[in-house]
C-alpha cells in the first residue's frame, strides 16, 4: 500500500500564484516507507520525527481546500491517496472537485494527434510551455510547478473562469 510521506500546496488565486501560501510538511504514515522515501530524500527516521499524523495532514489539506479547488497534474494520484486516506480514517468515502493539468495540457496538444509517449509529463508540458526547469519529487516545488503550468495552460486555452478549466480538464 502506497502513503502520502509529503505534502506541498500553494494557492492559485485566479490568475496568479501568491508565493508567500506555499507550504511543505511532512507526513509519518506510521510504517515504513522504503523505496518511495529514498525517491523523495527522506528517510523513515525523518517522516518519524518530524511528520505529521495521517490525520493531522488531511485536516491540514481539507482546511487548506475548503472553498478551493484543488489543482494537480494527474490529478486521478492526489485524488487517490486522498480518498483512500479518507476512506482508512474514517470510513468514508468522498468526491474530491479538481482542475487537472494533464486533461487541460492533453487539449492543448490536441487530443487526436499523435504524441510522444512522455508528452503530457508535468516536465514536458512546461518545457513547451516556455517554463523552467525544477529539480522534482519534492511536494511544495511539484506545486509550484503544476500551477505555474496551470496559468500557462489558462492562457493558451483562453480560460476565463475556473468553471471552464474545471470543464476542459
Amino acid at each position: 500500500m502506497d502513503h502520502v510521506i509529503s505534502v506541498g500546496m500553494v494557492d492559485v488565486d485566479g490568475f496568479r500564484i501568491p508565493l508567500g501560501t506555499a507550504t511543505n510538511f511532512l507526513v509519518d504514515p506510521g510504517v515504513g516507507v522504503g523505496q518511495s522515501a529514498i525517491i523523495h530524500q527522506l528517510t523513515d527516521d525523518e517522516l518519524l520525527a518530524k511528520g505529521a499524523t495521517p490525520e493531522e495532514a488531511l485536516d491540514r489539506v481539507f482546511g487548506r481546500l475548503a472553498g478551493r479547488i484543488l489543482l494537480a497534474h494527474h490529478a486521478a494520484i492526489e485524488v487517490g491517496f486522498l480518498a483512500a486516506a479518507v476512506k482508512r480514517l474514517y470510513g468514508i468515502t468522498i468526491e474530491i472537485p479538481v482542475v487537472d493539468t494533464l486533461g487541460l495540457g492533453h487539449r492543448a496538444l490536441g487530443f487526436g494527434e499523435d504524441h510522444p509517449r512522455d508528452a503530457l509529463r508535468l516536465w514536458k508540458l512546461r518545457v513547451r510551455a516556455g517554463l523552467p526547469s525544477y529539480k522534482g519529487h519534492d511536494a511544495v516545488v511539484d506545486a509550484l510547478a503544476c500551477a505555474e503550468l496551470y496559468l500557462a495552460l489558462a492562457q493558451e486555452l483562453d480560460l476565463t473562469t475556473l468553471g471552464q478549466a474545471i470543464r476542459l480538464s
